[in-house]
């Protein structure tokens, strides 16, 4: 398997798995108050952001990786 598809599957899986339990949380919504509802939230978008932010990296390692092979 090529790093890039080795890439785009783990961070595939990540991205459901953080999705996943983003729509767990919205529609969970018994038994926790508001404010720890939005906190929960706040933190899961967070760890979405950082594995975009990961993505970007692993993107632009490959392409200049690329562009130099």
């Amino acid at each position: 398997m090529s790093y890039k598809k080795h890439t785009e599957s783990y961070l595939y899986g990540i991205i459901l798995t953080i999705m996943s339990e983003l729509e767990f949380d919205v529609i969970n919504t018994l038994k926790e108050s508001t404010d720890r509802k939005i906190e929960r939230l706040e933190k899961r978008i967070e760890d979405l952001h950082m594995y975009i932010g990961n993505l970007n990296e692993r993107l632009n390692y490959l392409n200049e990786k690329i562009t130099t092979d």
